[in-house]
């Protein structure tokens, strides 16, 4: 099954889920070619200028945008000097999509290190980022008009 295909389908049978009352409990799982995810809704956040946004799960076609534009390696600033990560595999993510007031559209992704990956962060967006945990926690956000990955951080500095 093509990548693309395995979300759509993914999405298909959440909507489907919570459309007949099976949602709260079920998770939407998403994979593609070297990556894999879960999608969220979450408290309301704000977007990167600070402005008030809603949350929502993405659509399938966000996710695929982000996973297209996403770098294969970052820069760590790490203690011993900058080191090149690969981010685009090896990592679970987290997916959300905020809508500002205005409109505006940024999908939200939480990449955690499947090593640390814990199962209650299916259902629950990750305050991970908050945390020092080097390389093995980024977040990134992606303006949904232009499709321009508009920043990509760790975590910490290891």
């Amino acid at each position: 099954m093509r990548p693309e295909t395995r979300v759509a389908a993914a999405l298909l049978a959440g909507a489907l889920l919570t459309a007949c009352g099976g949602g709260g409990d079920e998770v939407t799982r998403v994979e593609g070619d070297g990556w894999h995810g879960v999608l969220l809704a979450t408290e309301p956040m704000p977007l990167r200028d600070g402005t008030a946004a809603e949350s929502s799960l993405p659509e399938a076609s966000d996710v695929e945008r982000f996973e297209e534009v996403l770098p294969p390696t970052a820069e760590f600033p790490g203690a011993s000097g900058p080191e090149s990560i690969a981010v685009d595999e090896g990592y679970q993510r987290q997916y959300t999509l905020l809508t500002g007031e205005d409109g505006r559209r940024e999908l939200l992704v939480n990449g955690i290190c499947d090593e640390w990956w814990q199962s209650e962060w299916e259902r629950d967006w990750s305050h991970a980022v908050a945390s020092d945990f080097g390389t093995c926690v980024w977040q990134a956000s992606m303006d949904l008009a232009t499709d321009r990955i508009t920043s990509l951080e760790f975590s910490g500095i290891g």
